[in-house]
């Protein structure tokens, strides 16, 4: 019951919120820094990119997975009062947590934070939103086991049964794993890209916001020619 029940809980915190609120959590605080003209300082501190850089996805991502750890315990306990006497699995709610929703996390927060450093602009809400409404589009008709590879945010939902789906859970637990695997993985290897840009921009030889802006003229001297 505790470990169907968790996983409950995980398809829906994973599939209506860690799957794309960490994304603007990202945005806005690299964001904000460009709005209060803190690149320039931030630029001469002596704090390496990386650390720099991996102290800030922490704090994200810490910031995001504090408030489901407790919510899970939370809502967890209300059903452990109707299994009263029975052996339960008290840490299976922090299993979950971190097994399955912190890669969903570290994925939409890693996709923020490399997005918002090589563009400049917001455009990581655009590219997480489309990704998240195709996903749950897409899971709509797995909803009571969907665990394939590239999926954002596996599911395990087929309501009051999903507590008694342990086999089909365990049948499809390989995959499961892959999964979140591969999430983590890629969110990694964003964060050593966002690395390499900010030292770049550092030492002055890449500018995100520029490439957007050629880019933007581009398109609009296009538009401009076919006009004429």
């Amino acid at each position: 019951m505790t470990g169907g029940y968790a996983r409950l809980f995980s398809d829906y915190a994973g599939v209506m919120v860690l799957s794309i609120l960490p994304v603007f959590l990202a945005v806005i605080l690299s964001m904000k820094d460009r709005r209060a003209k803190m690149e320039a300082l931030i630029y001469t501190k002596k704090t390496s990119a990386a650390k720099l850089t991996f102290i800030r996805y922490l704090a994200l991502v810490i910031a995001a997975m504090l408030p489901v750890i407790i919510l899970s315990y939370i809502s967890n306990m209300m059903v452990w009062n109707s299994y009263h006497g029975m052996q339960l699995d008290y840490l299976a709610p922090l299993k979950y947590d971190f097994g399955w929703l912190l890669p969903s996390v570290m994925i939409s927060t890693a996709i923020g934070m490399f997005l918002t450093e090589l563009i400049g602009t917001p455009i990581a809400v655009a590219v997480q939103g489309l990704w998240w409404m195709f996903d749950v589009n897409l899971g709509i008709k797995t909803v009571p086991s969907a665990y394939a590879l590239f999926r954002l945010a596996p599911r395990h939902n087929a309501g009051a049964y999903s507590w008694f789906r342990t086999q089909d859970y365990l049948e499809h637990f390989g995959n499961l794993v892959q999964n979140r695997l591969l999430m983590a993985g890629i969110a990694l290897v964003l964060i050593l890209l966002t690395i390499l840009i900010y030292e770049a921009k550092r030492k002055g030889k890449f500018g995100g916001n520029a490439i957007f802006k050629k880019v933007v003229s581009s398109i609009r001297d296009r538009k401009n020619q076919s006009q004429a």
